[in-house]
């Protein structure tokens, strides 16, 4: 068995302590909301929030007249934020 001095026995064990979440880290993680006060999400969270964005085909008779149109559902504030940073 090979034998280490102590500083590099030290330097080794820094490999091994977890990393220390940073002060924003923690409010983040306690307060579920991002410093833009929107609710924080997991990658599947997200993804299953953004696929609540559909197109709807709307049709209607007026009178004699039949219409039929297309709407996209209105983006939350955290499905807009995800779109705007795609």
């Amino acid at each position: 068995m090979k034998m280490i001095g102590k500083q590099q026995r030290d330097k080794s064990l820094l490999y091994l302590l977890p990393a220390k979440k940073s002060e924003n880290a923690k409010n983040k993680a306690n307060k579920k909301r991002t410093s833009d006060n929107l609710p924080v999400h997991s990658f599947q969270t997200l993804l299953d929030d953004l696929a609540t964005i559909v197109k709807n085909t709307i049709s209607t008779t007026i009178g004699s007249k039949s219409f039929v149109f297309e709407k996209i559902t209105q983006p939350t504030a955290i499905q807009k934020r995800a779109i705007d940073l795609l």
